[in-house]
Formats: C-alpha cells, sequence, structure tokens
C-alpha cells in the first residue's frame, strides 16, 4: 500500500529537510512510502542548505535533499500524512488525509553569528526533530 508523507516549512532549506531525514532514518526502507520535503516560502538559501547538510552528514543521517522544493510543486499530491513545523502556516496550505503540526523554531537566522553559534542552533533543530520523532514513533503516529 502506497503511502506518502509531506513534511512542510517556510524554506525548506533547514526543519523539513531535517525532519525528513530523520523520519526516514527512523522507519527505514518500507516499500510504497514516500517521504517528501516542501517549503511555502522557498527561500534558497544555499549557506543555509549546505549546513543542513553538513550537520545530516555529521550524525549519520542520510542527505535526501540537494535543492529547495515549494509546495507548489505538490499542489496535487495528497499526502496521507502532512506534517507542519511552523505554527504561521496554514493547515489548508494543501489538502491532505491528516495533519500533524509542531512549532520548531528555526535555525537559520540573517544576522552575523559565529559559525560555532549558528551550528549550535542547527544542531538543537535536529535533536528537537530526532526526540519528537521518537516519542511520535513510539505512539505509532507515522505508521
Amino acid at each position: 500500500m502506497k503511502k506518502t508523507i509531506l513534511v512542510v516549512c517556510r524554506g525548506n532549506t533547514c526543519r523539513s529537510i531535517m525532519f525528513q531525514s530523520v523520519l526516514k532514518k527512523h522507519l527505514g526502507e518500507v516499500e510504497g512510502l514516500l517521504i517528501l520535503s516542501a517549503g511555502t516560502t522557498v527561500d534558497n538559501i544555499i549557506k543555509s542548505l549546505i549546513l543542513t547538510n553538513k550537520i545530516l552528514k555529521k550524525n549519520n543521517l542520510p542527505v535526501i535533499v540537494e535543492d529547495t522544493t515549494s509546495i507548489k510543486e505538490y499542489k496535487n499530491l495528497n499526502p496521507d500524512l502532512l506534517i507542519i513545523l511552523d505554527e504561521t502556516i496554514s493547515e489548508q496550505v494543501i489538502k491532505s488525509k491528516q495533519v500533524i503540526k509542531f512549532n520548531i523554531e528555526d535555525p537559520y537566522s540573517e544576522e552575523e553569528l559565529k559559525e560555532e553559534e549558528t551550528n549550535l542552533n542547527y544542531i538543537k533543530t535536529l535533536k528537537e526533530i530526532e526526540s519528537l520523532i521518537i516519542f511520535h514513533h513510539n505512539l505509532d503516529l507515522f505508521n
């Protein structure tokens, strides 16, 4: 049975990509399961995407996304599960069978932060996502 999960945040450079990667790792290879990510206002912030992928690699997580994807590309998808990672995004952003909404702070900052501080923000976000997925996976919400 084919099942689609779509993970959405604003820019599709950090949170949704991290969530997609961690979810794939925790669910493993499930036949017929497609996990995608997208952003509502795709930012195409290359340095953010590069840092996200670097953090994923460092944590032995799959690097899946090399470029950002707009939610508009999935307008006809009708996923089985829509996971929204930002409280400012409406549950009606795309038609879906089920919606789970989290409010995960965006680690990206336009302020000039030291590299170490920026890395810590991304790692903190990744750890928050891992905790959420482990908790909800134990409740069987993603299966």
